[in-house]
């Protein structure tokens, strides 16, 4: 299975000369397969860094992300197939 990441540049600080390069951070997602109570494979659910889930269905997860300062986002994530991405890449 394949990742995506971001890449984040932290400004330079009192502690690092500007001459310095800055200091660069790998940020993997969360990636969650979800499946149904029977053992249904219902796709999977790509979580952004410091994001907290708080409510899901069938298809829908929602939760709090904190943006850089501290301050919150609802946001409404989706549960997608990957199978279903595949398929679409095949058809002509």
């Amino acid at each position: 299975m394949r990742h995506r990441g971001t890449i984040r540049s932290r400004a330079p600080t009192a502690e690092r000369a500007l001459d310095q390069p800055p200091q660069i951070t790998w940020v993997e997602p969360q990636v969650y397969h979800v499946y149904e109570s029977d053992g249904t494979f219902l796709g999977e659910a790509r979580i952004p860094p410091r994001t907290s889930i708080t409510v899901f269905s069938r298809d829908r997860l929602w939760g709090v992300r904190r943006g850089d300062f501290d301050e919150q986002y609802v946001v409404r994530l989706g549960v997608r197939d990957p199978r279903e991405t595949t398929k679409a890449r095949s058809t002509p």
